[in-house]
């Protein structure tokens, strides 16, 4: 859809539920930042590690903290060492009572 609109860009999956836009021409990018927060399943756009949002919100859906646990859940990464800490010590909190 976005080659339609005259917008060229190369689109990666990088993780699940996340891409990464690539464009070779200057000024596609608002382009594509428009297209992209157009779409209703979108929950944000971040670029340089700052977030934007579609028209009518100030921020995600979901907290980054909801949405790791969710990745978890759904198996599409591993738990870090101190996640897989954190676990160990909720087991032995929870055997003791």
């Amino acid at each position: 859809l976005m080659t339609t609109g005259g917008v060229n860009a190369q689109l990666y999956a990088t993780d699940p539920g996340k891409i990464l836009v690539v464009t070779h021409t200057m000024g596609l990018m608002a382009g594509v930042k428009k297209f992209v927060l157009a779409q209703p399943e979108v929950d944000y756009w971040e670029m340089d590690q700052k977030r934007q949002y579609p028209e009518g919100r100030t921020e995600a859906i979901d907290s980054d903290e909801k949405r790791n646990k969710r990745e978890l859940e759904l198996g599409w990464r591993k738990p870090s060492k101190d996640e897989q800490k954190k676990e160990k010590e909720k087991k032995k909190k929870d055997k003791k009572k």
